[in-house]
């Protein structure tokens, strides 16, 4: 298991996937306050973090 340690929304990280077999994003801002706040930095951060690995590194028809 390798560790790295960035933003999947900050940098082309294309060199860090190159042949994994699965990628585990857990990075999230968990605050309804702070969803409510400020919404749009909280879907940048929850659900365009999730989306971008997901459409870039996984392939065409995956399941994962």
């Amino acid at each position: 298991m390798h560790f790295v340690e960035g933003s999947v929304l900050d940098a082309p990280l294309d060199r860090v996937f190159r042949g994994t077999d699965s990628i585990v994003h857990l990075a999230a801002l968990p605050s309804v306050p702070r969803s409510v706040e400020n919404p749009l930095a909280s879907h940048h951060a929850n659900a365009n973090a999730t989306d971008t690995p997901t459409r870039r590194w996984c392939p065409p028809g995956s399941t994962h």
